[in-house]
């Protein structure tokens, strides 16, 4: 599929290479912090809002994880600021992301299978929490 954004401000056409939908539950470990006293630290189910979405895309040899919320409006990782590292030539194919804003995170997908797993560490801010989640993608690469 390819579509139409703005990619640094300039209009583009990128084609997407998955195109994913979170499961709504996974597992997340929360560490003491100032918002998790140290009594309620530690493994929690967790989930993921119904209707959010991700795409990996690809624009002029550049990678972009697109997250897409329920109301349709997309955001872009690129444009938050975030490095993204891709393997897609090796298998399993995985993309790597890392953002330095006012919260560290790191985020890891790897495609390939049936389920899509992806980990995300954040720290900075309120909380740190390490997550494991998992998400039914589409391969829509050539």
């Amino acid at each position: 599929m390819r579509w139409p954004f703005s990619y640094g401000g300039k209009d583009a056409t990128a084609r997407t290479l998955f195109a994913c939908t979170p499961d709504e539950r996974g597992w997340s470990y929360y560490m003491p912090s100032l918002a998790v006293p140290a009594d309620k630290a530690g493994w929690r189910e967790d989930s993921t809002a119904k209707g959010w979405a991700f795409e990996l895309v690809k624009d002029k040899g550049n990678f972009d994880l697109i997250t897409i919320n329920p109301n349709g409006e997309r955001s872009s990782a690129l444009a938050g600021g975030a490095k993204i590292t891709a393997t897609l030539d090796e298998k399993p194919s995985r993309i790597l992301i890392s953002k330095m804003v006012r919260t560290r995170e790191v985020h890891q997908y790897i495609f390939d299978s049936p389920i899509t797993v992806y980990t995300t560490t954040r720290f900075g801010g309120l909380f740190a929490r390490m997550s494991l989640m998992t998400a039914k993608c589409t391969k829509e690469m050539e």
